[in-house]
């Protein structure tokens, strides 16, 4: 995106003129009156939509991060998720203001719920954030007042973080850097790996340079570096480019890292996902990788193995330390046991499970409670074919014959399963009817949507759909609001830089609403 007060400069009147003699081109001003037009009409159009919504008890999820401009201007970007009435998920941007204070959890508390009020957001609406493991989001949320879903993304970074501080990954990603940097840096050794790649019929692929706040960038690094293993060597010990004791300090180690990080990159790719629930993706997933990918082989080297270690012990630290109370109203489990395909919660013990499907039928017979003038509807229809939903972007390894989801998952995977029901007539046992009656429904297959399952099943399970309706619309990272960054540096730019935050609210809400109706053509 240009700014806007390039409509005022002589090129590019000129360049209007060529293509349109006709076509008058408007001032500034006038272009900022349609934006403000546009965004006020779209505004009110959005607070009618979630009125109406709350109306019908519908409950929303949101996701926020803060992040810093060109301008050094500090900024807080807040999306809302949810699902409407024909299961359609829906996410959209709600407000990106500047946050002139200290971004302290009291002040994000204050900014956040003048937000809600803004919209007409009831507080009784909102289910939960998912936002990063900052302390001030602690205590944000906690003064909000709603539960809280910490980003499985920036979880496991914290955690991969923690395999990587070990002395001889360090100093393998140091090397890693210095090849990375070496190659960038000189223009014969470029121009000699691009001959090599040739001679060697690799690839024809840079290298790539990771980045401190993305762990998965150093994944992509070492498992390009690999890839190109033979043009390196070739280049490194050419006569008369390096002295050949040089050249040993930019040798690759044999062990293949990516290995390692393959399967946390596949997870991260899965759960940043939008088009799908993800939440109820979290719990399974990370114990996939905790007891699968993550767990040692005999054929682990010891630094391997410690490298798995550090890495699951922060990972399970941070889902799994808590108590089995905590577990049992977590908004993702509950998103797990409503999602069609994680329902028995083979991720947990025994005593877990129990405790969640009890904190379930306690929600459930809360939600019966209210509709007691409306009884269960149990009919039987067959359930319809669910549109398939794939991970386009996430390969399985090289031999391996499983689904992504069913790779990283392993046994705890559901590929279906039986339970007892019972049938008395009260609300409460109707709901632990209504549950054991979803729990023996076929488990649905990974590549399926949950949401067209629900909408296909909602006239049997009508109660319950509407707790899957507020689960499943919780997004598993705050990808939502951190995509929101890199399209606000083509708008806050260094060309940009002095541009009113009003504006910038105004540009980021309505290139959002455009990109979603563009989406839905």
């Amino acid at each position: 995106m240009r700014p806007i007060s390039i409509v005022s400069g002589d090129g590019f009147r000129r360049f209007c003129e060529k293509l349109n003699p006709a076509f008058k081109v408007p001032c500034p001003q006038t272009i900022k009156n349609h934006l403000q037009y546009y965004y006020d009409n779209s505004k009110s159009e959005l607070i009618k939509t979630l009125d109406f919504d709350q109306t019908k008890n519908y409950k929303y999820s949101f996701t926020t991060d803060a992040w810093t401009s060109l301008a050094n201007e500090g900024y807080t970007t807040i999306t809302i998720h949810y699902i409407d009435s024909e299961w359609n998920d829906h996410h959209r941007v709600l407000n990106t203001h500047e946050v002139t204070e200290r971004h302290t959890g009291l002040n994000l508390a204050t900014d956040f719920l003048e937000v809600l009020t803004n919209f007409g957001i009831k507080k009784e609406s909102v289910i939960s954030i998912t936002a990063d493991n900052a302390a001030n989001m602690d205590v944000c949320i906690r003064e909000i007042g709603v539960k809280r879903i910490r980003c499985f993304g920036h979880s496991l970074q914290l955690a991969v973080k923690a395999g990587f501080k070990l002395g001889f990954m360090d100093k393998m990603l140091g090397s890693a850097r210095r090849i990375v940097t070496f190659f960038n840096r000189s223009t014969v050794a470029n121009n000699c790996f691009k001959e090599k790649q040739k001679q060697l019929n690799l690839p024809q692929h840079k290298l790539i340079q990771d980045c401190a706040t993305r762990w998965n960038s150093a994944y992509f690094m070492i498992h390009r570096l690999l890839e190109q293993r033979l043009a390196i060597f070739a280049v490194i010990h050419e006569p008369g480019l390096m002295k050949p004791s040089d050249a040993r300090s930019y040798e690759l180690s044999d062990k293949d890292w990516s290995l390692i990080l393959e399967p946390l990159q596949m997870a991260t790719t899965i759960l940043s996902g939008e088009q799908y629930p993800t939440a109820a993706m979290i719990y399974p997933v990370v114990a996939g990788l905790l007891n699968i990918h993550l767990k040692e082989s005999t054929d682990d080297s010891p630094e391997i193995k410690k490298v798995k270690l550090a890495i699951a012990s922060d990972l399970s630290s941070r889902f799994f330390s808590t108590n089995d109370n905590d577990i049992a109203t977590h908004p993702a489990i509950i998103a797990s046991a409503l999602h069609p395909s994680y329902k028995h919660l083979k991720f947990l013990d025994e005593g877990q499970r129990i405790g969640i499907w009890d904190h379930l039928l306690t929600l459930l017979t809360e939600v019966i409670d209210k509709q007691s003038h409306n009884p269960l509807c149990h009919t039987d229809t067959e359930p319809t074919q669910v549109e398939e939903t794939t991970f386009e972007d996430v390969d399985v390894p090289a031999g391996k014959k499983s689904k992504p989801l069913e790779f990283l998952m392993g046994d705890y995977y559901d590929r279906g399963g039986e339970s007892k029901h019972g049938s008395p007539n009260t609300n409460r046992l109707n709901a632990e009817n209504t549950i054991e009656m979803f729990k023996m429904e076929k488990v649905l297959k990974e590549c399926s949507n949950p949401l067209k399952w629900w909408k296909s099943n909602e006239p049997r399970y009508p109660n319950l759909a509407q707790l899957a309706k507020i689960y499943l619309n919780i997004p598993g990272t705050s990808v939502a609001s951190e995509r929101i960054f890199s399209a606000t540096g083509n708008i806050v730019s260094k060309k940009r830089a002095a541009l009113d935050p009003d504006t910038v609210d105004q540009l980021i809400f309505v290139r959002e609403l455009l990109r979603e109706k563009k989406n839905k053509c």
